[in-house]
């Protein structure tokens, strides 16, 4: 549901206490470790649903909140009606893709400004830390970045900056890990370097995992997240990013990936 200025004031205020309640889950700093790969997954590997939840609200809120046709610049939902990405990410699918990796991407990415993450986190503000109580300070302000992404297969021996042990077939023989490269372009029109790989998880959910903003052999950021919906599924891929180095303060914060023709019109921005 958008946050249509037509909307009653309680329906209003339940959607963003919502938002604020996520909000301040996945920006809680505590849920990224190396346990849970930096991203929304269990001690023991498997995916954390109630994060994944929260990451949703986050993006999905975010971006109904967009002014005008932006809001229609969106990942597709459960409730949607049938779209064209629908038919596009099962036509995709084959025996050497069976992920759908192949092809161009929309990316949604929202994040804090970093003294706010800390305050958040760090500090008794809005008796903190971590209380959702902090978002509803009016000067508080998220971005929300669109991201395109485009994205081919590789051999594993393309690979440079992902280890050789995450890319081992293991009992999912027909499943075996997808390594791909690629770019992204943001809003500034400079283009990143992508790479990463997709394997299938032992609950039959496939994990993501990507380093962008490859400069001088240097990746900077890493995302991870899972594909909703099963394969197959035009909902994408919902995750978390950080940066590469995984310090206990770094920053982070939510990712929606999803796919769309490859001649799908470029709109990009940023908006806070």
């Amino acid at each position: 549901m958008a946050f249509d200025p037509k909307l009653d004031k309680k329906t209003l205020a339940s959607l963003k206490c919502m938002r604020d309640v996520s909000r301040a889950y996945v920006y809680d700093l505590r849920h990224y470790t190396a346990e849970t790969r930096w991203g929304p997954f269990n001690s023991d590997g498997s995916v954390n649903w109630t994060h994944v939840e929260h990451l949703i609200n986050v993006v999905a809120l975010n971006v109904q909140e967009l002014p005008g046709s932006w809001a229609l610049t969106r990942p597709p939902s459960c409730v949607d009606p049938p779209r064209i990405s629908c038919a596009l990410a099962r036509r995709q699918i084959s025996s050497t893709d069976w992920a759908g990796v192949e092809g161009t991407w929309r990316r949604y990415v929202c994040f804090m400004d970093y003294r706010d993450l800390f305050a958040f986190n760090f500090t008794d503000l809005a008796d903190g830390p971590r209380q959702p109580k902090f978002f509803k300070d009016p000067r508080f302000r998220e971005a929300t970045r669109l991201i395109e992404v485009k994205i081919h297969l590789v051999p594993t021996t393309e690979i440079r900056f992902i280890r050789s042990s995450d890319l081992r077939p293991d009992e999912h023989d027909h499943y075996p890990p997808l390594c791909f490269i690629g770019s992204s372009k943001g809003v500034n029109g400079n283009e990143a370097q992508v790479e990463g790989y997709v394997r299938m998880g032992k609950d039959g959910i496939a994990r993501w995992y990507l380093q962008t903003s490859i400069y001088d052999d240097h990746p900077q950021w890493s995302s991870s997240g899972v594909q909703i919906g099963g394969l197959g599924s035009a909902m994408g891929v919902v995750g978390v990013w950080t940066t590469t180095h995984h310090d206990q303060d770094d920053p982070v914060g939510p990712f929606w990936l999803w796919k769309v023709e490859d001649n799908s019109p470029t709109h990009l921005m940023e908006y806070t």
